[in-house]
């Protein structure tokens, strides 16, 4: 049924459209917050840069490289919604 509403803007297989239905769906277009793990540049095939610029979503996003970081620094400054984390994170620290 979702496939049916798969765009990319920035995601590399339509989840930016398939999130926005998602979040149209659930009624979530307000205090949006989302976390991306191996976030690169925080725009690179991204699932969540889409909800930043046009959701003005609230974003965690986490890379663990350091030469990835740095360009998601600079994302960072342009879009102060988001919150750049430099960690590799593992299964074991994800707590559900």
């Amino acid at each position: 049924m979702y496939l049916n509403y798969r765009k990319n803007y920035f995601s590399q297989n339509g989840e930016d459209g398939i999130i926005e239905k998602l979040i149209e769906q659930l009624n979530l277009r307000q205090n949006l917050f989302v976390c991306e793990f191996g976030a690169w540049d925080g725009v690179y095939l991204s699932n969540t840069f889409n909800l930043v610029t046009k959701h003005n979503a609230t974003a965690l996003m986490i890379e663990g490289d350091d030469e990835k970081y740095k360009e998601l620094l600079k994302t960072s400054k342009k879009y102060r919604n988001i919150i750049p984390i430099k960690k590799f994170v593992t299964p074991q620290e994800i707590i559900l």
